[in-house]
C-alpha cells in the first residue's frame, strides 16, 4: 500500500465522517471536527525520530501515525508515551473497511470515534473526544548532581521501565538530544544481547557542514548550471561522510545517566572540510551529452562538468550524537540515542579500541 493511496482513502472517508480535511505542513492531513484537531501522519517504517518530530509539532491537537508496516512493540510503546496514537496495517484496514461499508449503506459513520470506542487506540480511552489538557503529561524533569563515571551495573529492563521519573544531568555540549530514554534503550537491547550488565552514553563527535555555490560552466555552445546547496556530517572519529541533515541540535544535552563519555575528535576541521568537498564535488558533477554538426555528420560527445573546490562556500562546526552502549553477557550493542537506530551486536571482547563508525541515522 503506497503512501499516496492511503492518504487518498483517508481524504475521501474523513469528510463523509463529518471532518474537514486540509494539509497543515507538519502532517499529511489535518482533520477538524467541532473543536477537535487531529494531525494524521503517514510513515511506512516509523521510528523514534518521526514520533518525536510529530509530538513537538502539534498545535493544540492530537496525533495519529499511520503505518502499513507492523511496528515493533517498543516503538508503539514509545509513541504512546508521547501521546501519539498508532494505527498499523491491520487496524487501518479494519476501520477503513467498516467506514466504507457504513457509508455505502447510508449509515452515519465516524471512523476515528468508532475506532476509539472499541479500543483500536490501545488504551487511550476517549482519545479524540477528551480535551487536550486531559492527556497524560510527562513527569517533571528532575535534575541531580553526579560525578562523571563510567559503566555502572544496569537495572533490568522491567525495573527500569517502571520508573516514572528518571534523573538527568545537564551538560554543556553542542549535541543532538537524547531522545531514547535509558529504560527504552534497555528494553530494546535486552532482545538482542540478553541480560544487561551495564549501559552508558557515548557522545560521538561529528563535523556538521553546510555549503552553497552558484557556478555555470561553458563548453563550446553549451552552458551547464552546476549551482547547489546542502548539508552533511563527517564522523570525527572514522571520517565517514554523508549528506545527513539534523533537525535538532542544542548547546546542551540532558543525560539520563551519570555514566557517559564525550569522545574527542580524531579528525581535524580542515580534514573534515576536505572530505566534505570531495563528496560535494562528486554529488554535483554532471555528465552531459553534446552534439555537433560537422559537415553532414552529427558528432556526439560526452563531457563531465564539476564545480571546483574554490567555488564552494562551506562552513563547519563540531556537534555530537549520543549513542547508548549497552553490555550484555557476551555482546555489546549500540543504539543511536537520537533516532533509535540499532547497530549489530558485537562480541564484547572486540570492543576495546572500537571506533564508532556505525553511528548511523534513520
Amino acid at each position: 500500500m503506497s503512501k499516496q493511496s492511503v492518504l487518498t482513502v483517508l481524504r475521501d472517508i474523513l469528510p463523509a465522517c463529518g471532518y474537514s480535511v486540509s494539509a497543515p505542513g507538519i502532517a499529511d492531513i489535518l482533520a477538524e471536527k467541532d473543536y477537535s484537531k487531529i494531525y494524521i501522519k503517514y510513515g511506512g517504517d516509523i521510528g523514534y525520530a518521526e514520533i518525536l518530530h510529530l509530538a513537538r509539532s502539534m498545535h493544540g491537537g492530537r496525533s495519529l501515525l499511520v503505518s502499513d508496516i507492523p511496528l515493533r512493540e517498543e516503538v508503539r510503546k514509545f509513541a504512546g508515551e508521547q501521546g501519539i496514537t498508532v494505527w498499523d496495517a491491520e487496524k487501518l484496514e479494519r476501520w477503513i473497511g467498516k467506514a466504507v461499508l457504513d457509508n455505502a449503506e447510508g449509515k452515519k459513520s465516524d471512523l476515528l470515534a468508532q475506532a476509539d470506542e472499541q479500543g483500536a487506540f490501545g488504551g487511550f480511552g476517549s482519545f479524540f473526544d477528551a480535551p487536550v489538557t486531559d492527556r497524560a503529561q510527562p513527569a517533571p524533569e528532575m535534575r541531580i548532581q553526579a560525578e562523571r563515571t563510567f559503566f555502572e551495573p544496569a537495572e533490568p529492563a522491567s525495573a527500569a521501565g517502571s520508573r516514572e521519573i528518571e534523573g538527568k544531568i545537564r551538560i554543556i555540549l553542542t549535541s543532538a538530544p537524547v531522545n531514547i530514554s535509558r529504560a527504552n534503550a534497555a528494553g530494546i537491547a535486552e532482545s538482542h544481547v540478553g541480560d544487561i550488565k551495564s549501559q552508558r552514553i557515548v557522545f560521538i563527535p561529528f563535523w556538521r557542514y553546510k555549503y552553497s555555490f552558484r557556478v555555470k560552466k561553458s563548453y563550446k555552445t553549451k552552458i551547464v548550471d552546476l549551482s547547489g546547496n546542502g548539508e552533511g556530517i563527517v564522523n570525527a572519529l572514522s571520517g565517514e561522510n554523508s549528506f545527513t541533515s539534523l533537525r535538532d541540535v542544542f548547546s546542551y544535552a540532558d543525560v539520563p545517566t551519570k555514566n557517559y563519555e564525550i569522545k574527542k575528535p580524531a579528525i581535524s576541521k580542515n580534514d573534515a572540510v576536505a572530505k566534505a568537498l570531495e563528496l560535494i564535488i562528486r554529488e554535483h558533477t554532471q555528465e552531459v551529452r553534446l552534439s555537433e554538426m560537422i559537415g553532414d555528420t552529427i558528432v556526439y560527445e560526452k563531457k563531465s562538468f564539476s564545480p571546483d573546490a574554490e567555488d564552494i562556500g562551506i562552513t563547519a562546526d563540531l556537534i555530537h550524537i549520543p549513542v547508548w552502549e549497552i553490555l550484555g553477557v557476551r555482546e555489546v550493542i549500540e543504539i543511536n540515542a537520537y533516532d533509535g537506530h540499532v547497530g549489530a551486536p558485537q562480541k564484547s571482547a572486540t570492543r576495546a579500541g572500537k571506533v564508532y563508525s556505525d553511528a548511523e541515522f534513520l
